[in-house]
């Protein structure tokens, strides 16, 4: 039986990186490959972790690597440190130590060897996630303090600046601020000045204007536009209630926090309201006066947004039955105190139904998740051309080796026939090699599919992530249902939802559904084609 590579990326390993001491991933990755050759192991697979998080929940390739081990596809795990399985909750760590126990997969470093069926290194294996567990919290506790001094000290911590500025680096200390930048700033000062006096007529007179006229001025006048390509109401909203444009960092204004659903754990986005979150002069000069935006934030409050009366339905004709294929309908609560449902109305169909609010929220954390991937990988620079030719060329040499396998094939069936070889080691050396072809044939058809999505990402990352991202801001602070309708349908083909387990159970959870997403892809245009 095989083995596998679990990578991935810590906090540390990023900071050395940016000291310049090279990619990681690639480290690690030869330092087990080489360790894998020094055993005379074979590799069946490499995992590789591109985004971060406390769970196993927002790291989709260990719940992969824990599906497969769960299954027995492995004999063993190939891992720097032990830490580097876990660094969630104690029942994350428990999910992680019970699956290799049970399933009887080794994990192997380059220091130690862990046996689950060994009682000590069973123990040492447990002990190391406890202590890794603790050293994320103590990481995380600093790290939100360095993020908060860095905002009291004016600097701009995070990776996109708002529309107006970019993002420039201290010269005088560590970090980086605001900057004006020519043409955006401009407009910027526009939006602000039409929405609080009005645009300017021929006869000198000004006359009111909203966000949408706003919107199709923009779009059909300027060249300028945001990161989305369009200028939309949303975007214009968003711009009128930001603080940056006065000169000022905001810190704390957002955060997600666990809340608990029909008996179901989920994250969620919540908006702290004014006065509860951080503001600090910043080190960037304002493009708004205080008195405009006063102004400005005076007209939003007089004309408050008005929920949709249309469809009640957020999801409509996004959703689709894992098991029909049909829409999946939003199912109104009958009795008070119940939640909607989200159902297939096919009576013939035995796909389950499932809490329309936790549907909902574990596609909000899908998209989140898919879309703090993508902006990982561009932070990291992992997936470029060059990655994507490397894996191109790992391909070819998988190839290379299905043609020795074969030869070697050849020879063992002439030894046999010439009477070099016996039955037995001939048909033991035929077994052997047929299943490394079959092993190999296994990475094959594995690699092709990363070479696929990866050629789709780097389509992606400049046309559909910057939206997507919006597309998700809005969608969590919107009340008017048919534009969180039209914005899923911006950036989704599809939603494909399935659920086999009866949910009345007591034992059953609320969430044991699965949830496949099919992104709105751009077509692929000048990538390799090999």
């Amino acid at each position: 039986m095989a083995y596998s590579i679990y990578l991935r990326k810590s906090r540390a390993d990023r900071e050395l990186e940016k000291q310049g001491l090279g990619d990681t991933l690639k480290r690690h990755r030869d330092t087990l490959i080489e360790l894998a050759r020094k055993m005379n192991i074979t590799i069946g697979e490499i995992y590789e972790e591109v985004v971060t998080g406390d769970s196993i929940a927002a790291r989709p390739q260990m719940q992969r690597l824990l599906n497969d081990v769960s299954e027995g596809k492995w004999e063993g795990v190939l891992v720097m440190e032990v830490e580097r399985l876990a660094r969630g909750d104690t029942s994350d760590q428990g999910i992680v130590s019970n699956t290799f126990t049970y399933s009887n997969t080794k994990i192997v470093t380059p220091l130690k060897i862990y046996n689950p069926a060994d009682e000590f290194d069973q123990e040492y294996f447990e002990f190391g996630l406890y202590m890794s567990r603790r050293e994320y919290k103590t990481i995380q506790r600093r790290l939100h303090a360095g993020m908060e001094a860095s905002c009291r000290e004016g600097n701009y911590i995070h990776n996109t600046p708002p529309f107006g500025y970019e993002r420039v680096k201290n010269t005088d200390s560590k970090g980086f601020r605001l900057s004006p930048k020519p043409g955006e700033a401009e407009i910027v000062k526009l939006i602000f000045q039409w929405y609080s006096q009005g645009v300017l007529q021929e006869d000198g007179s000004y006359k009111q204007v909203g966000t949408a006229l706003i919107c199709d001025k923009l779009n059909k006048e300027y060249s300028i536009k945001p990161k989305s390509g369009v200028w939309t109401v949303p975007t214009i909203m968003t711009m009128l209630r930001n603080e940056h444009y006065l000169g000022r960092i905001v810190y704390g204004k957002s955060r997600r926090l666990k809340t608990l659903e029909n008996g179901t754990v989920s994250l969620k986005w919540t908006y702290n309201a004014p006065g509860t979150y951080q503001v600090f002069e910043g080190k960037h000069p304002a493009l708004i006066s205080q008195e405009t935006f006063d102004a400005v934030q005076a007209r939003l409050a007089s004309n408050p947004r008005r929920p949709s009366r249309g469809i009640t339905n957020p999801l409509a004709g996004i959703v689709k039955c894992g098991m029909c294929g049909r829409n999946m309908f939003r199912r109104p609560y009958q009795k008070r105190g119940q939640v909607a449902s989200l159902i297939c109305q096919q009576k013939t169909c035995h796909n389950v139904s499932s809490p329309f609010p936790v549907v909902e929220s574990a596609l909000i954390n899908a998209m989140q998740e898919w879309i703090d991937g993508y902006e990982i990988q561009e932070e990291q620079n992992t997936y470029d051309v060059d990655v994507l030719n490397s894996k191109i060329l790992l391909l070819d040499e998988y190839r290379k080796q299905i043609d020795g396998f074969n030869k070697q094939l050849n020879r063992i069936f002439e030894s046999y026939e010439s009477g070099i070889y016996d039955s037995d080691v001939f048909l033991a050396r035929q077994k052997a090699v047929s299943a490394q072809i079959s092993q190999t044939e296994q990475s094959i058809e594995s690699l092709e599919k990363e070479i696929k999505q990866d050629k789709e990402f780097l389509t992606s990352q400049e046309q559909l992530i910057p939206r997507a991202k919006k597309v998700l801001e809005i969608y969590k602070t919107s009340d008017d249902v048919q534009l969180k309708n039209d914005l899923m349908k911006s950036v989704l083909d599809k939603v494909v939802y399935t659920k086999t387990a009866n949910g009345h159970f007591k034992d059953q959870r609320a969430d044991d559904f699965k949830l496949e997403l099919f992104p709105k892809l751009p077509k692929n245009k000048g990538l390799p084609n090999k």
